[in-house]
């Protein structure tokens, strides 16, 4: 084999390493926008729900928006593998507190359930269920 085909086949097995490696290597510099889109939808969605008017849910979507800021930050210093853990981490404590924000208000409204059939029992004659 020539050495100018030798260096070519060396060359192309080189080149065809780089493309492979350095994506893996590199493979989040992307910006993680899916993981951004995520958090935030579940922060807003926790705070539809009314997640600051519990103690529970309002301490994970100060959380959540915290961490949102800090991703923002770590992205802006192309720190895209730890922004996206981060993100990952707003997700957990945006569903968290959506999910407690859920359970408080049905307890809310089950004590005011509770409390209108007891008032009607009291209508109708002092039977308690």
């Amino acid at each position: 084999m020539s050495l100018f085909n030798r260096l070519l086949r060396e060359t192309k097995t080189l080149l065809t390493m780089g493309v492979v490696c350095i994506p893996l290597a590199c493979g989040g510099s992307q910006v993680p926008t899916r993981s951004v889109a995520d958090a935030r939808a579940s922060a807003a969605a926790a705070q539809a729900v009314g997640a600051e008017r519990d103690p529970q849910a309002a301490l994970h979507l100060k959380l959540a928006n915290d961490n949102l800021a800090r991703a923002e930050r770590l992205i802006a210093e192309e720190e895209m593998e730890e922004a996206k853990l981060v993100l990952d981490e707003a997700k957990i404590d945006a569903d968290l507190a959506f999910k407690l924000a859920k359970v408080s208000e049905s307890k809310r409204q089950v004590g005011e359930a509770q409390t209108r059939l007891q008032e009607l029992s009291q209508q109708a004659g002092g039977v308690t269920p």
